[in-house]
């Protein structure tokens, strides 16, 4: 959405380059423990699953505070902070209520930021995954 989507919440290209910029500056001091070095943004449409699991962890809060509105910033990392928590073994116990709130919260957000069409059954089922950490651990 930030990069293809409607122009309403699409960032500029400055912006997405100064992201990009951001990212390729980490990529020597990303660990070995991860499977991949950090990418371009110019370059999303060939990123793996663990580069956007990377990006949505760890490297996106910091590549884009300051770069985002406020708005934007804090709506992703409503997710971010979610998803670690649902991912974190001993976290995921203790807050999974929390971590539904925030899911929750991230999925009624959207629609007010991105418009009504990013509700589709894969961001409705978002609100789902602090239950089934729940039950399958």
């Amino acid at each position: 959405m930030w990069i293809r989507g409607p122009l309403s919440c699409r960032l500029s290209a400055g912006i997405v380059q100064q992201i990009s910029e951001r990212i390729i500056a980490l990529r020597h001091h990303v660990p070995c423990d991860f499977a991949r070095k950090p990418c371009s943004l110019c370059d999303i449409d060939q990123w793996k699953a663990n580069e956007f699991r990377q990006f949505l962890l760890y490297t996106g809060p910091l590549v884009l505070k300051g770069l985002l509105s406020d708005l934007l910033y804090k709506h992703f990392l409503l997710f971010s902070v979610a998803m670690y928590c649902c991912l974190h073994t001993d976290l995921c116990y203790h807050y999974s209520d929390y971590c539904h709130q925030l899911l929750v919260m991230f999925v009624q957000q959207s629609a007010n930021l991105y418009g009504s069409d990013v509700l589709v059954y894969n961001v409705h089922a978002l609100v789902h995954i602090a239950d089934d950490v729940r039950v399958f651990n």
